[in-house]
């Protein structure tokens, strides 16, 4: 025990060196000791009650380190081979989800009834000022847009107007197959601190396949550098954006939409659809929640919080 707690003790010593010295050494030794304890089970569990007890920003560094541009490429080595992986950046052309809003929402009761309005009278929700983004646009990556990471079993069958950008190097789908009349959106888990598209992949590339349909997954900015509402918004946002405009843009008619959460996802997804509800915009056909948060409440008792004081990946402080 002495020798574990020691080697521990070195690592965590040797490892505050390099971070002293620059982002480069930062980085390798954040990834070497994260196969350490990889290897080292036992120490591993022992370095996590240590974080029970004092919990550290770096936490959040482990939690995404599967995230990370670096990592990413050799994690998807082991999943599902795909058609199309492609990153995209949607624009914000819709009303905006403001704290003050929700404020203002609660203050006057009509944030809990879904027959009343989010949005202030006179606030529209216009397809964006051009009919589409060229998809050139949509390559682009910029601050002010949101990523979205495509996940497609055969290559999009875009209008002839957006082939012509290059940018997917679209075909058209097999003889009989018929055009895409579903749009599947999902937003991933991770307790609003962690994770992104590219973790998710491991079962969306699956169900892509198993579906025969396209998947498109948002990466909402993450908190605590984007408190809420800022998450929700940057679904809210490429929830419109993509009814309004994937036609044009990826060939897909939403017949039928489907949303698709886990988690924290989950909540952001049950928050989006009724807040069409409220904006008199369409909501989904279809909910998929895999173990959705939908009482954040910490007042109450609940299992689920009762185990969560014991767990190895998210502990409840």
């Amino acid at each position: 025990f002495l020798g574990i707690v020691y080697a521990g003790n070195a690592m965590t010593k040797f490892g505050e060196k390099f971070k002293e010295k620059g982002t480069v050494a930062k980085n390798f030794f954040k990834y070497i000791s994260g196969a350490y304890y990889f290897i080292f089970k036992g120490q591993a569990k022992k370095i996590t009650h240590l974080f029970y007890s004092k919990a550290d920003p770096a936490a959040f560094e482990v939690w995404n380190i599967l995230a990370e541009k670096y990592m990413l490429p050799f994690f998807e080595l082991t999943m599902t081979s795909i058609e199309v992986n492609r990153l995209v950046y949607i624009p914000r052309a819709y009303p905006e989800i403001t704290l003050s809003a929700v404020d203002e929402a609660l203050a006057n009761g009509t944030w809990s009834n879904v027959h009343k309005p989010f949005f202030k009278e006179g606030e529209t929700f216009p397809r964006s000022k051009k009919k589409i983004y060229p998809l050139n646009e949509i390559n682009k990556k910029d601050d002010d847009k949101i990523q979205v990471r495509i996940l497609s079993p055969y290559k999009l069958d875009a209008p002839s107007e957006v082939l012509s950008s290059g940018i997917f190097s679209c075909q058209k789908r097999r003889k009989g197959e018929g055009k895409v009349d579903t749009l599947v959106i999902h937003i991933h888990g991770g307790g609003w601190v962690a994770m992104n598209s590219g973790t998710h992949q491991i079962f969306l590339r699956h169900w892509a396949k198993i579906l025969g349909l396209p998947i498109f997954s948002i990466d909402y900015r993450l908190a605590p550098k984007y408190p809420y509402p800022i998450a929700l918004d940057d679904c809210w946002q490429v929830y419109n954006w993509l009814i309004d405009n994937c036609e044009e843009a990826f060939g897909i008619t939403p017949n039928k939409i489907l949303l698709v959460g886990d988690s924290a996802g989950s909540n952001m997804s049950l928050g989006i659809t009724l807040l069409a509800h409220k904006s008199g915009r369409r909501a989904p056909d279809g909910l998929y929640l895999a173990y959705p948060a939908l009482s954040l409440r910490d007042d109450v008792y609940t299992p689920s919080m009762l185990r969560a004081i014991n767990d190895e990946v998210v502990p409840y402080s």
